[in-house]
């Protein structure tokens, strides 16, 4: 089999506990690990692969995340080989 599909989509929450302005870096951080099985409702001790994220967020100086706020990202659907 060479050809495999988790068969999910998902989203990330990013939450913010301070308010703040100017920018905040998000270090490469490990957000998943997909797990796999060729039987049904099973899946091995070792991920298949693992998901990771980096990146910033910047809010101008006209604008405020406020504390507490969340904000989601919609990655839509993305298909692994």
């Amino acid at each position: 089999m060479t050809n495999w599909t988790s068969g999910s989509s998902g989203f990330v929450s990013l939450y913010f506990t301070r308010p703040f302005v100017g920018q905040v870096v998000i270090p490469n951080t490990k957000i998943l690990d997909l797990y796999g099985s060729k039987v049904d409702k099973s899946f091995g001790g070792v991920p298949m692969s693992s998901i990771y994220m980096s990146g910033s967020v910047t809010v101008p100086q006209s604008c405020e995340i406020n504390a507490g706020q969340v904000i989601n990202v919609n990655f839509d659907k993305y298909h692994v080989k």
